[in-house]
């Protein structure tokens, strides 16, 4: 069963963005442009006098979204290869006390 596409507008930096998305994704595409503005306004406050329009905060949002995505990517690599090492030992461990027992 596939689901349901719906029609919606994301509304972003005071513009209307029509997307076709599937019903259940409807909820993170809101999140997402509500994050976006945020992050706008936010930027805004903090640059406002040096910013001379709304593509130069844009480009900012999408830098610092991308810096912050690739930092996640790097912690979630490192945390798996930090569990990994762990089972690995741990299946040592168990290896070495199965041999011993025996």
């Amino acid at each position: 069963m596939t689901d349901q596409e719906v029609s919606i507008k994301i509304k972003i930096a005071e513009r209307d963005y029509p997307v076709k998305i599937t019903a259940k994704n409807e909820e993170i595409f809101r999140k997402a442009g509500k994050i976006i503005n945020d992050k706008l306004t936010e930027y805004k406050k903090k640059y406002g006098s040096n910013v001379k329009d709304n593509q130069d905060l844009l480009a900012m949002v999408a830098l610092f979204s991308m810096i912050e995505k690739l930092s996640t990517e790097d912690e979630k690599q490192d945390f798996e290869k930090h569990i990994t090492d762990k089972v690995t030992h741990i299946n040592r461990l168990m290896a070495d006390a199965v041999l011993f027992n025996l």
